[in-house]
């Protein structure tokens, strides 16, 4: 019986623990003082999607797809994202993404405002650095050689 309240007290503080540490994260990016960019070239999931309206860009190929299977796992959104989705995709399409188990293609998430820009996904590296490169040459602290 002891091993068992052991094991639940240390199972209660691992979740504790990671539940703070994605806290922490969230913070930092809010708080980041330049610009963020998401470059997506496959699935972004729960987090991975999650975190997307909290960053300044986001670039993705064709192929990718957006997904917070939340509803199914049983878990809350994560990342702010019950706050920050319904401002970028509206309510409507945010209860899908959230509440039903809804993935996004490329082209839904561009149309709804998720995603800043769509490219050819053999050609995604080379079109996605150009667009960071061009944001990065903005700022007079950074210079690509």
């Amino acid at each position: 019986m002891l091993n068992m309240l052991s094991e639940t007290s240390h199972i209660q503080q691992t979740a504790r623990s990671f539940a703070e540490s994605l806290r922490n994260f969230v913070d930092k990016l809010i708080d980041f003082p330049k610009p963020l960019v998401a470059l997506v070239q496959g699935g972004a999931v729960g987090l991975g999607c999650a975190m997307l309206p909290l960053v300044d860009a986001v670039y993705c190929s064709e192929r990718s797809y957006f997904s917070t299977p939340y509803i199914k796992l049983g878990q809350t959104p994560e990342a702010c994202s019950s706050f920050t989705f319904p401002q970028v995709l509206g309510m409507t399409m945010a209860n899908n993404l959230l509440l039903n188990g809804v993935a996004l293609t490329s082209c839904q998430a561009k149309q709804h405002g998720l995603v800043t820009s769509i490219f050819p996904h053999d050609q995604f590296k080379q079109h996605a650095m150009s667009c960071v490169r061009r944001t990065a040459m903005q700022s007079s602290e950074v210079r690509f050689l």
